[in-house]
């Protein structure tokens, strides 16, 4: 008899599109005991191997396939959609951003879930929050929790060049677009250190089709958290800092380098300023600086130990209610 734990779990894809391809399928072909059987998208490509089922109707997949595991990327009607059939058929589904268009589709999915007697796991793309070096920030701080002290200050820097045009999902509105394309990243991952009540001040403004995107987020155990995006910068570039109550600094550049500041004195390394530098090994594998191979590994796990995925429905009510409500 086949232990659960190592069962090939069977995996249906939803659009084939750029961020299937370049991402997410590549990180698929890595893990162990998966195996996709399945894909859907409006038409049949060189790129969908023959051994393959294909179909054009997701619906069709859905009912024939006997899925472990869905992964949709497409426009968020279609992962709307998507994500109502999984819920009520019980199905495990990872959605790629954004999941829904507004905040009050995603609460009545949120809803819907919350009424169905059995429970799939469910669980959204925001890769950032499993980058290399956000998790090695997470386990300084967890390993050295003493020294280290509270996190008390969190800036996020999120600079793009797109959209600058009405040209995403068929959206009509620049700041909508912008919202769930690109400031729902940095949101995503400041709302990972939020667990009590927070007080939002929005200083963003507009010039043209220019966004400066600002939100200072104070946390009720006095973390401030300040997330900035754009859509007015030459080229993508994030940033991210943390500063603890213990005067440790941790910073990580737009190449994924982790720099950490720590006091003299330090674990008794030195009497003089510590600075660790974390450079990634240019043979590492391109997927897992930037959190996609981590995420989903996390996922495919929360699908073989029936757990819960932390970025689930719960998690992106709080992240739209950041955007929105206000």
């Amino acid at each position: 008899m086949i232990n659960e734990h190592f069962k090939t779990l069977k995996i249906g894809l939803i659009g084939i599109g750029e961020q299937m391809r370049d991402n997410l399928i590549p990180v698929l072909n890595l893990l162990e005991n998966v195996e996709i059987v399945a894909m859907c998208d409006l038409k049949r490509t060189n790129l969908v191997p023959q051994s393959i089922n294909f179909y054009t109707d997701y619906y069709q997949m859905l009912e024939i396939e006997k899925l472990d595991i869905v992964i949709v990327a497409s426009y968020p009607e279609i992962h709307e959609k998507v994500l109502e059939f999984c819920i009520l058929k019980n199905i495990n589904v990872f959605v790629e951003k954004p999941p829904t268009y507004t905040l009050q589709k995603l609460q009545e999915l949120t809803n819907l879930f919350e009424k169905n007697s059995k429970k799939p796991i469910i669980g959204f793309g925001m890769n950032f929050n499993y980058a290399k070096s956000i998790q090695k920030i997470d386990q300084f701080i967890l390993q050295n929790k003493k020294e280290v002290g509270e996190i008390e200050h969190i800036r996020i820097a999120h600079l793009a060049s797109k959209p600058n045009e009405y040209t995403f999902w068929k959206m009509t509105n620049l700041l909508d677009c912008f919202l769930l394309s690109q400031a729902i990243h940095p949101l995503a991952l400041a709302n990972k250190y939020i667990n009590k009540e927070v007080k939002v001040r929005d200083t963003s403004y507009l010039k043209d089709n220019s966004i400066y995107y600002s939100l200072d987020l104070d946390v009720a155990n006095d973390l401030k958290i300040k997330v900035f995006a754009t859509n007015n910068s030459p080229y993508f570039s994030w940033d991210f800092t943390l500063i603890t109550s213990n005067k440790f600094y941790f910073h990580i550049d737009q190449n994924w380098t982790l720099k950490i500041k720590a006091p003299a004195n330090f674990k008794n390394l030195s009497n003089e300023k510590i600075e660790i530098n974390f450079l990634e090994s240019p043979i590492k594998c391109g997927h897992e600086n930037p959190g996609y191979y981590d995420e989903l590994a996390t996922f495919v796990e929360c699908v073989r130990n029936k757990t819960e995925f932390r970025e689930d429905l719960y998690f992106m009510e709080n992240v739209y209610k950041l955007m929105y409500d206000r």
